[in-house]
């Protein structure tokens, strides 16, 4: 049945497809909200990070480049501010120049306190093999010591021009890794050196985030001896852009690293990820705020959609009440929803009313075409009690705030179909349609009645698109259930269909079974008279037996049987044989009386 829009300008919706884009909606927007937020401010926190990171590296560097720039103009013009160097480079013989010696150290302890990133400095005269040292610490003298056997070798060798003397370079002395520079002035060598760890040693703000800052080579190969020292780093993709650093701990760490203007190094920070963002509290904060909308929202979502099916269940409830009490004057309003599926029951159900007050006489008195009683037979057997059995379960179900809704909606659509169904003015249906819509109306009771109905069903492919009248087998089935389903008794229905042949001619036979009661004496083992037996409507005594056998004759006349019995440790059984006819959609009748 087709729900009737009389407004054109009135939109109607899926309440349940609605429902479903509604929750969608939210619940995707919410994910894609909490996923973008905490993508951004993580990688904006991590890029800050970097930067400030990169900002106090390059200030290092410029920092140290110009210190290491001005230490290297002193050692330049070291002989102009004494003539005791001069000297000491230029003679061969030691004694001689003792004095000068003493004069070279002096000057040399006088400078060293003013350049604060060096540990030590040296004045080397090949002439005479002389190195004068002096440096700030004592764990210091192991670096003295090997640049002092470092320059004596290649003096000895003949190869001091093998010596680096164009920029700072490094060396591993005693699991320490130190800068070491050595400048050439005439035929003496003077310069410098500073311990590794020591020049990175300054980075607090590094330090609090527990990092570490250090030298790496051209490879990415650290010059420390810590842990550190078992790794490869990137250089070239953490030089201009955050890398992620996966520790063999699993752990990850944020990379940044800096080039040194003053040698061929670069200076790298390793910053734990877990220590950068913890800083995202804000994002937690934000976090637990959606979080709360969502579910405020949820909860509004609920109460709107139980208030929006109170209404139109209250004035169905309402309107059953009134049919049940003998009142067939209520209507259900038109404009009760907006809502499709609650305007198709809206309608189905004034149209049942409609059609129990126009069927209220006598049909079976009239004498009219076959057609046309067929349809008043379908109609007037509309009887609202299992409407209104179903619709009290609904608003039970609508009232219960744990109810799920899609066992409601599931059964609003399923009385919905039985309704479009057995209101449709058809003569004719197809036995698999027949069979569709009995077990439409088996899954309602089951709603009703749960774990107490059974049903098998044997079907023979054959017979599916036999043409048969509408209700054929579900008055049967509404009668079984009507009269024998009792709250927590098990009722069990079997519904079969067979193909048999008598000389060329093909029949269907159907057989319905029920645990119930069965019949009573007087209609056993008989073949169903429809002229002698008069059913008493007053009390509605096998009325739906005598209109299904009526039905039969008028429509097959003698070409059709019915025949009743009990079965065997069941209940009642029905036994009907028709002639088969195929199905067809165009086809107004059978016309096949006899």
């Amino acid at each position: 049945m087709q729900v009737k829009n009389n407004n054109p300008l009135k939109r109607t919706y899926s309440f349940r497809q609605r429902i479903i884009n509604t929750v969608s909606l939210v619940f995707l927007s919410f994910i894609i909200i909490i996923g973008w937020l905490s993508g951004y401010f993580t990688n904006v926190l991590r890029e800050k990070t970097y930067n400030n990171i990169k900002d106090t590296l390059e200030l290092y560097n410029h920092q140290l480049s110009d210190n290491l720039e001005d230490l290297d103009i002193y050692l330049f013009e070291m002989n102009s501010y004494s003539s005791d160097i001069s000297l000491i480079t230029s003679k061969g013989d030691v004694n001689n120049i003792y004095n000068n010696i003493m004069r070279a150290k002096d000057l040399l302890d006088y400078s060293l306190p003013a350049f604060s990133e060096i540990d030590g400095m040296f004045v080397y005269a090949p002439i005479n093999d002389t190195f004068i040292q002096s440096y700030k610490y004592t764990h210091n003298a192991s670096a003295s010591n090997y640049i002092r056997e470092y320059l004596r070798s290649l003096n000895a060798q003949n190869r001091l021009d093998e010596i680096n003397i164009e920029a700072w370079f490094t060396k591993e002395i005693n699991n320490s890794f130190h800068l070491i520079r050595i400048i050439r002035i005439n035929n003496s060598y003077l310069g410098a050196w500073a311990n590794v760890d020591r020049l990175t040693s300054t980075f607090e703000n590094i330090s609090e985030l527990e990092g570490n800052v250090f030298y790496v080579d051209t490879d990415g190969i650290p010059l420390s001896e810590n842990e550190l020292s078992e790794y490869t780093f990137d250089v070239e993709g953490s030089l201009n852009n955050y890398t992620i650093f996966k520790m063999k701990d699993k752990s990850k760490s944020l990379l940044v690293t800096n080039e040194i203007d003053y040698c061929d190094y670069y200076l790298m920070a390793l910053i734990p990820l877990k220590n950068i963002d913890v800083q995202l509290y804000t994002i937690y904060q934000v976090l637990f705020i959606m979080a709360a909308f969502v579910i405020i929202l949820t909860l509004f979502l609920v109460i709107s959609v139980s208030r929006f099916l109170s209404k139109p269940l209250l004035l169905l409830e309402n309107a059953a009440a009134s049919i049940h009490s003998g009142n067939f004057d209520k209507r259900v309003p038109a404009d009760m929803s907006n809502c499709r599926e609650v305007l198709e029951i809206e309608t189905a159900f004034n149209n049942m009313i409609e059609e129990i007050q126009n069927l209220r006489i006598d049909i079976y008195e009239e004498k009219i075409a076959k057609s046309q009683i067929e349809l008043q037979y379908l109609k007037s057997q509309i009887a609202p009690h299992f409407l209104i059995n179903c619709l009290y379960s609904i608003s039970a179900m609508a009232a219960d705030a744990s109810d799920n809704h899609g066992i409601l909606q599931k059964m609003v659509q399923m009385l919905s179909a039985h309704l479009r169904y057995t209101l449709s003015d058809r003569t004719t249906v197809s036995l698999e349609e027949e069979l569709m819509f009995t077990d439409n109306y088996i899954e309602l009771t089951k709603i009703r009645f749960p774990g107490c109905l059974t049903y098998e069903s044997r079907i023979s492919p054959e017979t599916k698109d036999a043409s048969v009248f509408p209700l054929i087998l579900l008055m049967f089935t509404e009668n079984t259930i009507k009269y024998n389903m009792v709250m927590e008794e098990p009722l069990l229905i079997k519904i079969s269909s067979d193909m048999t042949f008598q000389g060329d001619k093909k029949w269907i036979h159907l057989t319905h079974i029920d645990s119930g009661e069965g019949f009573p004496a007087d209609m056993l083992n008989t073949r169903y008279d429809i002229n002698s037996k008069k059913p008493n409507q007053r009390e509605g005594s096998h009325l739906g037996i005598h209109n299904i056998a009526k039905r039969l004759d008028l429509i097959y006349g003698e070409a059709a049987s019915i025949h009743f019995s009990n079965e065997p440790g069941l209940g009642a059984r029905i036994d009907i044989d028709i002639p088969y006819v195929p199905y067809s959609q165009e086809g107004h009748g059978f016309g096949i009386r006899e």
